[in-house]
């Protein structure tokens, strides 16, 4: 998985938007995931962390998921992985 850093020059300054996509906690579909930073390096960090999260399968966007709907997919992430396993 990659994303991308680009550099967004404006009159207040310069900004980093860092990019990639995600796959949809609940569908299963990719989606694109972008935020914005002061500075490359936050930016190039938090691609960093969240490619790091995805390929793990950790990542989750808490703020847009309930708890039930969290511990739901968590269940049954870790059904099929054990399904696969036996």
């Amino acid at each position: 998985m990659r994303g991308t850093v680009i550099k967004n020059e404006g009159k207040r300054g310069d900004t980093y938007s860092a990019m990639l996509r995600v796959p949809d906690p609940v569908t299963g579909k990719e989606k694109l995931k972008k935020k914005t930073f002061k500075s490359k390096k936050e930016a190039d960090n938090w691609l960093t962390e969240t490619i790091n999260d995805v390929n793990k399968g950790t990542y989750s966007e808490p703020a847009k998921m309930t708890l039930r709907e969290w511990l739901t997919v968590k269940i049954l992430r870790e059904a099929k992985s054990c399904s696969h396993h036996l």
